[in-house]
């Protein structure tokens, strides 16, 4: 729905809050009135966004004019997503946060892990040789994560999944063989 944007939660804070928005923003702009109680409400989020195309026209070219500015004031790893914040901020767009659409960091608690933690393990593996469980089912019966932040390194056992190992054929190259699931 139009002016209904959401994004998933993330640990971003209120740290935008201390970078010269008036720099960033500009004079007048509303990302100068943001307050803290505002910011840590409507615009600690990231990726998955869901907003209406014709919000994200509006968002788009603005968080474009403000990322390099944001990143002039902080050259760091999470510059984009605050310049995101800023230009949400700017807009007078508030987001829903919500907390269950990712999985990243085990170690914090603003992602969907706790939702996958309740989820028994009937409900998520089916016995050997049963049948895989209905994805629609699913879908209404729990709340899961969608999108897994391919950003950490994940282990069972032995085995470890990490972005940086994973062979760079499997994205550009169609007949390269799927990963083998760990055994």
């Amino acid at each position: 729905v139009e002016g209904t944007p959401a994004g998933q939660q993330y640990g971003l804070g209120t740290h935008w809050l201390t970078f010269d928005r008036k720099k960033i923003c500009g004079a007048g702009s509303p990302c100068l009135e943001t307050s803290r109680r505002d910011a840590e409400r409507h615009y600690p989020i990231g990726p998955p966004y869901v907003l209406h195309h014709n919000d994200f026209r509006k968002l788009a070219p603005v968080w474009r004019e403000f990322a390099p500015k944001v990143y002039a004031q902080y050259p760091d790893l999470l510059a984009e997503m605050y310049a995101y914040c800023m230009a949400a901020a700017h807009l007078r767009m508030p987001h829903a946060r919500v907390n269950h659409w990712m999985l990243s960091n085990v170690h914090v608690g603003d992602e969907g892990w706790r939702h996958l933690d309740a989820l028994a393990l009937r409900d998520a593996c089916p016995a050997r040789g049963g049948k895989t469980p209905n994805v629609v089912d699913h879908a209404t019966r729990f709340v899961l994560p969608a999108f897994l932040h391919y950003c950490q390194n994940y282990r069972v056992g032995d085995f470890i999944f990490a972005k940086r190992r994973v062979p760079p054929a499997l994205f550009t190259d169609c007949a390269h063989p799927p990963l083998l699931a760990p055994g």
